[in-house]
């Protein structure tokens, strides 16, 4: 018994923290109906800042707390006056989404060049001595932490219902249009809320840090920590948010204490992918702000140009006769990262397939990459089979979980699917990095070479061939199926689910094949890189892959197919121009997908197709002109 209660009370004291992040995520949902995933990274920062304070700057803990406080809420609000507002009518929830995922990569990446990785903890707050009922001990940060957690909720449950502001904010998450027609300033409560996160992620940080360690890292993951809660008690409802948040502490708690600390978090991403696929409005609240797959509203789609025909030719032409030759004219040093550009390529293609054609955001190809990569080498070390064979088990498995994920998630809306995709890529990488058969988190070793009928890719030369002939078939054969009805239907799908449904398009159906097309390439890439590199480890393919996925899709144009191959090898070269860029490899991540999503949404090769589309019809309309001139106009005579 003692044990149940000295586990229930850390259960209780861990969630009180997470009731204050799942607060902060129903503050930004119900003011703009997004989820903020910058919040995970609000509540590290709040805690590494309140840690510089006292150990750095030798502040007093009360100052370091209201300076650190006061930093990250400017820090938010800034974000959402420079980022956000300007973008919230221009770009869909998607991509509104994405924004906000290069804001978390941003932040992270920043925060690593002060703190690094490292995990940072503090003394417990004050002069008082834990207390002592019997043979339970209750530390005394607890009593802080549970304090803090129910001053919280009391004053914001005042504001809402006693104050004008807190009124005001109710009825924006009541009916956002009705709010604004009756004059409230509705784009000045976004900000104070957005405001608010911040500092409701500042507080959580601060009072965290004596309690748990925390490191940049743990961004990501606090930020999910957040969905959960609001998943558990319901989107919108701060109630719900509190009770989630302390339900999801509970839990974690008992999971630790009775089965083991390795597998907490995994149970936490599994229990959130089942929340959102069984009921993603929320377990004790409904939301109308979430949406069916034909229910969603229309987004604001930013139309790519196809490039000229003959463009198309001399471009694909060129490809070809410098991939052939490129081993022979002086880059046999380069080959690697040249192969390894090629293996990102392969999905990539599958990436954009998504993004670019149905506007889902997917982070979860770099999980299909894990489980193709792992069940390719461990069927070849264990079972002792051919490698070709445990390339094609590791294709299929790759498949077979995207299959289940897609049967369960293919029915929420897109917007939403990031979330449990974003769940499935830190699960597989926190189990490839608890398992032993994976090797933990030093990996997978002496994976064997690929070898196919006794021949062996065992040399850089000889896989160049193989993988960018492998790009070639599955690229070319991809932008040969989308340029035609498919493509078409599919770019029809992303602009208005609801209205490609009313004329007979099966949009689960197109969706649910683009996700299996795209977990095989994943899978494809996961398998050839574990024998390429004979090497395979948590990291390799984890959430920073998915990151490095998305921000080179982004970057290149989503929907171009090779603009987020030219990405891929953007971020593949970077590191290899100058050391000194690799550790600026994050920053520059986050930087690019928030810059690039704001000022060219289409991408660098969609916004080019899109000038030269422009100008061919400038000039075509100044050869009608000088016709009409001439007198050169033909008139057609009805038959």
């Amino acid at each position: 018994m003692i044990t149940f209660l000295s586990i229930l009370i850390a259960g209780i004291s861990t969630g009180a923290i997470y009731a204050l992040i799942s607060l902060g995520f129903t503050l930004a949902f119900n003011s703009s109906g997004m989820l903020n995933l910058l919040q995970g990274g609000f509540v590290v920062l709040g805690g590494l800042l309140t840690y510089e304070g006292v150990n750095s700057w030798h502040l007093p803990l009360v100052v370091s707390i209201v300076v650190a406080t006061i930093v990250v809420t400017a820090i938010a609000a800034v974000f959402h006056i420079v980022v956000l507002l300007p973008n919230s009518r221009r770009l869909s929830p998607q991509n509104m989404l994405l924004i906000l995922l290069g804001g978390l990569i941003l932040l992270q990446g920043v925060g690593e060049q002060f703190w690094g990785d490292f995990a940072y903890s503090m003394r417990p707050f004050g002069s008082l001595e834990d207390f002592t009922l019997g043979s339970l001990t209750i530390p005394a940060q607890v009593v802080w932490i549970v304090g803090l957690g129910v001053v919280v909720c009391a004053g914001l449950t005042l504001f809402l219902a006693r104050t004008h502001t807190g009124k005001a904010l109710r009825a924006v998450a009541q009916n956002p249009g009705g709010a604004r027609a009756v004059g409230l300033r509705v784009n000045a409560l976004a900000i104070l809320s957005f405001a608010g996160t911040g500092l409701l992620g500042a507080l959580a940080g601060a009072f965290l840090l004596p309690y748990l360690s925390v490191s940049m890292d743990d961004a990501a993951t606090y930020s999910l920590l957040g969905i959960i809660g609001i998943s558990l008690g319901g989107f919108g409802s701060y109630f719900g948010a509190v009770v989630g948040g302390v339900a999801l502490g509970i839990i974690e708690a008992l999971a630790t204490g009775y089965l083991s600390s390795l597998y907490g978090e995994s149970l936490e991403l599994v229990a959130l992918i089942i929340i959102l696929v069984l009921r993603p409005e929320g377990l004790l609240r409904g939301a109308s702000r979430v949406r069916s797959d034909t229910g969603e509203p229309v987004g604001h789609v930013h139309y790519l140009e196809r490039a000229p025909r003959p463009l198309t030719a001399a471009v694909f032409g060129a490809l070809i006769v410098v991939g052939l030759a490129l081993p022979l004219i002086g880059f046999s040093d380069e080959l690697r990262d040249i192969n390894l550009v090629g293996i990102t390529a392969l999905a990539l293609i599958g990436m954009d397939v998504l993004m670019g054609y149905l506007g889902m955001v997917s982070l979860g190809q770099s999980a299909f990459m894990a489980v193709g990569g792992y069940l390719a080498a461990l069927t070849v070390i264990h079972l002792n089979i051919p490698t070709l064979l445990g390339l094609g088990i590791g294709v299929v498995a790759a498949v077979a979980v995207a299959f289940v994920f897609s049967l369960v998630t293919v029915r929420l809306a897109p917007y939403y699917m990031a979330t449990v995709s974003l769940a499935l890529v830190l699960l597989a990488q926190d189990l490839g990095g608890e398992l032993n058969i994976t090797g933990g988190t030093a990996g997978l070793l002496n994976i064997p070479n690929l070898s196919v009928g006794g021949f062996s890719f065992d040399t850089d030369f000889r896989f160049y061939y193989l993988i960018w002939g492998l790009v070639a078939v599955f690229g070319f054969g991809t932008f040969g199926v989308l340029r035609g009805k498919t493509g078409r239907i599919m770019k029809a799908i992303s602009f208005d689910p609801l209205a490609a449904a009313s004329l007979g398009v099966d949009v689960r159906r197109y969706r649910h094949y683009a996700l299996l097309y795209a977990a095989a390439l994943a899978g494809l890439a996961g398998a050839l890189y574990a024998f390429y590199l004979n090497f395979l480890a948590p990291s390799e393919v984890g959430l920073g892959e998915s990151f490095t996925l998305i921000v080179a899709t982004v970057l290149g144009g989503a929907g171009t197919l090779l603009g987020p191959i030219l990405g891929g090898a953007f971020f593949t070269y970077l590191p290899a121009i100058s050391q000194g860029f690799q550790q600026w490899t994050t920053v520059l991540e986050g930087t690019l997908v928030i810059a690039v999503l704001s000022l060219a949404p289409s991408g660098v090769l969609g916004s080019t197709l899109n000038v030269i589309a422009r100008l061919r019809r400038i000039a075509q309309s100044r050869i009608e002109l000088r016709r009409q001139k001439k007198g050169d106009v033909r008139v057609r005579v009805p038959a």
